[in-house]
């Protein structure tokens, strides 16, 4: 369907164009490493999280060349075309996607500690949107997005030990130089490991309530930039 879409797309035949994939058919979530690793990741999220969406769809895509997978993977996806993943067949990367997911990740090939970097996006309204591009219906964007429940999303959350708040909302899309800054230098740190909270880290909250970076806090409760721990 893809490359029949491509093939239209690039005659400009855009009324023969047709797009319409069924999510839990065509989509993975598929994870590049040496395949051993890969393997302990597919076993620990079976176990650990039978329920869980992400886990039903993982697959793993073993070591091909860096080269590729960078080619593949580096944009967000709606920022990126379509990518045929070399030396596989009928798979089309639509960019790197991590976000929460990847610490539960990290714990099963054994972290002694993990941190995730996460904006405060309470909708995550793009995120919804490219999902219904893939075919995503409601309910599996629930399954996988929804701050307020014991979605993919906030199972990632759970997982990591410590999460940097980042205030991306704050900051124009066109500043790209406070994009960065507030990723390298963000002040917001949520933790109850005394690994981070007794180190000279400031500004480390054992709860922030900041939806899209503490668990369980859906857009309805998200506290206001007015809120002392969210300044």
């Amino acid at each position: 369907q893809l490359k029949q879409a491509q093939a239209s797309y690039d005659a400009a035949q855009f009324d023969n164009i047709t797009w319409n994939p069924n999510f839990e058919d065509d989509v993975r979530f598929g994870y590049i490493g040496n395949m051993t690793d890969l393997m302990t990741i597919q076993e620990g999220l079976a176990r650990d999280h039978p329920d869980n969406l992400h886990t039903n769809l993982f697959v793993p895509l073993g070591e091909p060349l860096w080269a590729d997978a960078l080619y593949a993977s580096s944009g967000e996806p709606g920022l990126t075309n379509f990518v045929e993943l070399p030396g596989f067949d009928n798979i089309a990367a639509v960019g790197g996607w991590p976000d929460s997911t990847k610490t539960p990740a990290l714990n099963m090939l054994g972290a002694d500690h993990t941190i995730t970097m996460i904006g405060n996006t309470p909708d995550a309204f793009f995120i919804h949107k490219a999902l219904r591009v893939l075919g995503a219906n409601e309910s599996i964007i629930t399954q996988l997005e929804d701050r307020s429940i014991n979605s993919t999303y906030t199972k990632g959350l759970v997982a990591a030990d410590a999460r940097v708040c980042v205030q991306w909302l704050d900051i124009s899309i066109i500043d790209f130089t406070g994009y960065f800054d507030a990723g390298y230098y963000s002040p917001l740190i949520e933790t109850t490991d005394s690994f981070f909270s007794n180190t000279t880290y400031e500004n480390v909250f054992d709860y922030l309530g900041i939806s899209g970076c503490t668990p369980f806090v859906g857009p309805a409760d998200n506290l206001t930039s007015s809120d002392p721990t969210y300044e």
